[in-house]
Parts: structure tokens; C-alpha cells; sequence
């Protein structure tokens, strides 16, 4: 018998067979990731997650929705404290060091998606039978050269040219203290079409407080320099040449230096009524104490906060940076908010802006129409 039962076999017991879900398959966690292959997949991890460290887009993230929209109910009920995401909007740049600001502005495609939108809302301007007389040319010129210009105004001394040595590190943008440094315009192109003009340094004339302050032949030098020189930022606002055209204007204000708000405000007013972003910017913050600091920033707050919005409702960027690392009483600080001061000017730019080089033609002669006139149409790939 113990014959017979050692000869028995015994089929095994089929498998339960596994129904496959539907929908996408969660690929395997790997455990040995180090924390520092995980900061620099973090770091290249772009908007739509891929990890191509080539990407021009590496640096961005979401947008979240405005708090001041009605809150959405969760699932169980309650409330959720976490707004979420905007999905209508484009992504925003958070650079977090001023090299992986530069690495991303010296992108060849960092702004290709950029202009293809422009090119888009063109496309259906000129195609809209009730915006066909709008003349498209200057746009179409701006779009083919594929630049963006940011102008950098400021006083002698103010700090205007190191920032922009230091952001492009283009050794031209040349220095000054007491004596205008910049005497001529110095252009400073990243390869991705990004460019920063620095612009002449200038003296900032005061308000005199009587006619007598009229008669004095140093203050009226200043002050025709200061007229000649608002002259030029509104021919750049509506020059017809597309690369003289700003998409931007920064302001820089040395930190300590006099303020003179009546000035300040008639000069970034004019680009800012033109719904242009303006950049008002505090340099060099750490050459006084915390004090003072505190007294310029109620100062240039209040100057926002009067100056208000544009017509497209946006107002003034107020930012603080120290350019370079800076010794004080035997203390050293090294260079802040440089990124922020890039991230700011990246997120400014919109493809809607392109609007603002069309204007509608007289009598209806010349516009973009259904045909291909001097809109100069094109498709770009």
C-alpha cells in the first residue's frame, strides 16, 4: 500500500488568472535611488515631466488658481485649503540660482513656443473678417527677428550695469559711481533671442520748489538731459522699427542714493501706460542698514501702490537685488535675488503682447484681410 501511494501524483491546482487592469501601468519603484539622483531629476523635471536635461524648459512649474476664486468642495465634503492648479494658465519659471536662470535664457529655443503663439494670434487677427483692416507688419517683423528686448534705465552710479554684467556675464556693460559709465547703448544677447539694452546713465534734475530753482544753470542742464531723455523712451515705445521696441523696461534705484518720486514715476509711467512690464528695481540693498533699507521700501511701495494698474491690469514689479558679493563692516553678503529678478522678467513676457505692435489701418488700406496683402502672412514651423 505505501507502494501504491508513492506512485500517486497529484496534478497541481491551476493559477487564479489576474484580470488586467485598464489604464496605464505603474512603472516599478526603484528603492536604491540616492537623494542626490533625486535632486537632480527635480532639478531638469520640466512642465509634462520629461527628464531631457536639454530641455529649454526644465525650470518651470504650475501655476496655482487665485485665491480669491470660490473654494471647491472635496470629496468628503469639506473644503479644500489647497487651490488647484490653473490649468488655462502657462507655466511659471522659479529659477533658483542665478546659473540655471542664465543656462535657460542661453537656450537657442527658450522662446520658440514663444513666438508661435505670437504668430498664432496673428494668424487669427488677419483671419477675423471684423479685424482683417488691422495692419500686421510690424508684428510680422517682430516675429521674424525673433528677439526680445529689455531696456535698463537708471541714474549714474545706480548699479544698472553691474546688474547686467553680472546677469548676461557680458564684461561690456562697463561701471560707474560719480561719472556716467555707460555713454552709449550696450547690447548683451543671449542666444535665445533674450536681449538687454544698457542704456546711457543720466542724473535724475530736482523738483525746485520755487521759481528761483529755475534760474540755476546746472539744474536746467540736468533738466534738458532729463527731457531729452524721456523724449527717447517714448520714440522706442512707438518707434515702427520692431527691434527698438521694448517688451520690457527696468529701473534701477541704488539703494541710499536720493529718491526723487516726481521723476521716477513721470519716466516709468511712460512705459507702463503702454502696458509694457516695468521692473522697478533696488540695487545694491545691502550698502546700508536695515533701517534705511526699511525707509525705501515704504517709499518705492508707496510709489506702486500710487502709480496703480495699466489698462490690462497689471502693476509694477518691485524687486531688490545685490548684484555681486559686497563686504560691509567686515561682514560679507554674497549676490540676492537674481533669480527672482529673471524669473520675473521671463514670466512677463506674453505672446498677447504682439497685439500691441497692430493698429488698425486708415480707410481700411493695407490690412491683413483674407488674402495675403501687406500683412506679410506667413506659417512658421
Amino acid at each position: 500500500e505505501e507502494d501504491d501511494e508513492s506512485e500517486l501524483e497529484f496534478e497541481p491546482e491551476p493559477e487564479p488568472v489576474r484580470k488586467k487592469k485598464k489604464g496605464k501601468v505603474k512603472a516599478p519603484k526603484n528603492r536604491n535611488v540616492s537623494k542626490s539622483q533625486k535632486k537632480v531629476v527635480e532639478e531638469f523635471m520640466p512642465f509634462g515631466g520629461s527628464l531631457n536635461k536639454d530641455d529649454p524648459y526644465f525650470f518651470v512649474e504650475r501655476k496655482m488658481a487665485p485665491h480669491r476664486l470660490p473654494s471647491i468642495a472635496d470629496s468628503a465634503g469639506g473644503v479644500s485649503k489647497i487651490p488647484p492648479p490653473d490649468f488655462w494658465s502657462r507655466p511659471v519659471a522659479d529659477f533658483q540660482t542665478l546659473e540655471q536662470a542664465q543656462r535657460a535664457f542661453d537656450h537657442p529655443h527658450l522662446l520658440h513656443s514663444f513666438f508661435n503663439k505670437m504668430d498664432e494670434m496673428l494668424n487669427l487677427l488677419e483671419a477675423n473678417v471684423s479685424t482683417s483692416d488691422f495692419s500686421t507688419s510690424l508684428a510680422r517683423q517682430m516675429i521674424d527677428h525673433c528677439t526680445a528686448t529689455i531696456f535698463c534705465y537708471g541714474e549714474s552710479g545706480s548699479g544698472k550695469s553691474t546688474l547686467i554684467r553680472n546677469m548676461t556675464n557680458d564684461l561690456s556693460a562697463k561701471t560707474s559711481h560719480t561719472v556716467p559709465g555707460t555713454e552709449f547703448d550696450t547690447h548683451c544677447i543671449f542666444k535665445s533671442g533674450l536681449r538687454f539694452i544698457d542704456t546711457r546713465g543720466f542724473r535724475v534734475p530736482l523738483v525746485p520748489n520755487s521759481a528761483l530753482g529755475l534760474l540755476n544753470a546746472e539744474w536746467l542742464k540736468e533738466y534738458f538731459q532729463w527731457e531729452r531723455m524721456l523724449r527717447s523712451v517714448r520714440a522706442r515705445m512707438d518707434s515702427q522699427v520692431a527691434t527698438d521696441r521694448p517688451l520690457g523696461i527696468m529701473y534701477c534705484h541704488k539703494a541710499g542714493h536720493r529718491v526723487i518720486v516726481e521723476r521716477i514715476k513721470q519716466l516709468v509711467m511712460i512705459p507702463h501706460q503702454r502696458m509694457i512690464p516695468v521692473f522697478l528695481v533696488l540695487t545694491d540693498v545691502y550698502s546700508i542698514d536695515d533701517e534705511a533699507l526699511s525707509e525705501f521700501r515704504q517709499v518705492f511701495r508707496g510709489l506702486v501702490r500710487e502709480i496703480g494698474f495699466n489698462p490690462r491690469g497689471k502693476s509694477i514689479h518691485l524687486l531688490e537685488v545685490n548684484s555681486q558679493p559686497k563686504s560691509v563692516k567686515g561682514r560679507e553678503f554674497g549676490p540676492t535675488g537674481m533669480p527672482q529678478l529673471a524669473s520675473a522678467i521671463l514670466n512677463s513676457l506674453e505672446p498677447m503682447d504682439i497685439l500691441t505692435f497692430c493698429h488698425r489701418n486708415f480707410l481700411g488700406l493695407g490690412g491683413g484681410g483674407g488674402g495675403e496683402s501687406s500683412s506679410n502672412k506667413r506659417s512658421r514651423s
